[in-house]
């Protein structure tokens, strides 16, 4: 833990925990947490490959592989790479795979694989299994398994099974 880290603040459990950590006041707990973090603040990573080679800045990650990869800020990402990929800010995932290689900011997506590889999209609400998937429109609210699937339209509101899909 911590082999390369210039950091202060900081607490690491784990082997390559927080290994080149120069960033303060982290939280780092599993095999390869933060490996990378090598500008991230005020983060709290917990589960193997966490935050693996993210530089984002106050974020909670927890579950193996959530926000691994991830420059994000002031995200929350919990379950199985969640939030994997993300380039942004202000977004909350929750679920297996949710927000999986989205780089939009402030979405909001809930449910297994809601949100993945939505792309741009931004200002979203997503909430079901499947949800706003491949969705590359903005300010869309998806309600629903497999809702506002593909969709690239901006300002819908879908609510129910598989409404709005290729829109």
């Amino acid at each position: 833990s911590g082999t390369d880290n210039t950091a202060s603040n900081a607490t690491f459990v784990g082997t390559y925990t927080g290994y080149s950590n120069t960033g303060i006041n982290n939280t780092l707990v599993g095999f390869k947490a933060g490996k990378v973090n090598t500008s991230g603040y005020n983060n709290t990573y917990v589960g193997s490959y966490v935050g693996e080679n993210s530089t984002g800045c106050k974020n909670t990650y927890v579950g193996g592989q959530a926000g691994q990869n991830s420059t994000s800020s002031n995200g929350t990402f919990i379950g199985f790479q969640a939030g994997g990929n993300n380039t942004s800010y202000d977004n909350t995932f929750i679920g297996y795979y949710c927000g999986n290689n989205n780089t939009g900011f402030r979405n909001t997506f809930m449910g297994t694989n809601c949100g993945k590889n939505s792309g741009t999209s931004s200002n979203c609400i997503a909430l079901g299994c499947g949800a706003g998937v491949n969705n590359t429109g903005n300010n869309n609210v998806m309600i629903g398994r497999d809702t506002g699937k593909v969709n690239t339209a901006i300002g819908n509101v879908f609510i129910g099974y598989v409404s709005g899909p290729n829109n």
